[in-house]
């Protein structure tokens, strides 16, 4: 599997693009060698995620990774707008850790918006050197650098691991674990929580890859439920170093997003 579609499933399946991509066994006469990759992207989110609100959040995501060996590093950091219409305050402690939005205390019926940077996250993940599958464990911790109203103001961390195995013309099975450990905000109290994906991700043609995932999330806040969803996408090679992936996702459940879209652009750093 082409490891810059995870950039891709990176927007709305935490759990598969901290790991799944970096379990893949690179050739041995690459193993030495340091690949670099900068990506922008474009997401859109939309859904109420159990609460009263009907929200949508536009993403600007730029994220840098860097692959040597076994070992793979990744820094993102979003420019997010959020627009929420319903009661309460909004809190957005999502990204690629996955964590829901949850509803606040405060009962004022206005349009909500807020825009600014989000939270700086850092990833990292190890391939191990297992031969009969592909297997990957990963930490991720998102920094508590977003600009007021766009974080939680706290730090949280997730470890996961993932497993794939190519098999036949180029598919690709694919399962992950990632257990959360989000910060709790003065006021609120979060729960760690379990989130579980599986899909397949397939070749097409020689420079197309496209996937399909399913996702679980449990709900790290009290009194919101936990979210499902199915995701589909392809990213495609375009040549001199550039890809390009787009991808969307459906809830399957009141905590999950009803819509998500966007579009990623790569570029390997010489």
């Amino acid at each position: 599997m082409n490891y810059r579609i995870i950039l891709a499933l990176g927007a709305f399946i935490p759990a598969v693009a901290s790991g799944t991509a970096m379990a893949q066994e690179q050739p041995a006469e690459t193993r030495d060698k340091t690949a670099a990759e900068f990506s922008v992207g474009v997401d859109y989110e939309e859904g109420s995620y159990g609460t009263d609100q009907d929200i949508r959040s536009w993403s600007v995501p730029a994220t840098v990774k860097v692959q040597h060996d076994r070992l793979t590093f990744a820094a993102s950091v979003p420019w997010r707008r959020i627009e929420a219409e319903g009661t309460g305050t909004i809190v957005t402690p999502d990204g690629p850790l996955g964590l829901p939005l949850f509803p606040g205390e405060t009962q004022v019926d206005q349009r909500i918006v807020r825009e600014g940077l989000g939270d700086v996250t850092l990833a990292a993940a190890y391939a191990l050197p297992v031969k009969v599958v592909n297997l990957s464990v990963n930490g991720t911790v998102k920094l508590p650098t977003a600009d007021e109203g766009l974080g939680t103001g706290e730090t949280d961390y997730a470890v996961g691991a993932d497993i794939s195995k190519t098999i036949g013309a180029g598919i690709t099975p694919f399962a992950g674990l990632t257990y959360t450990m989000p910060g709790s905000p003065e006021g609120y109290e979060r729960n760690n929580g379990v989130a579980v994906n599986a899909g397949f991700a397939a070749q097409i043609g020689k420079r197309a890859t496209g996937f399909v995932a399913y996702q679980d999330s449990a709900s790290t806040s009290d009194g919101l439920p936990d979210g499902q969803r199915v995701a589909t996408g392809v990213n495609v090679g375009l040549g001199g170093g550039l890809s390009l992936g787009a991808y969307g996702s459906a809830g399957l459940s009141a905590g999950a997003p009803d819509l998500t879209t966007g579009l990623r652009l790569g570029f390997l750093i010489p």
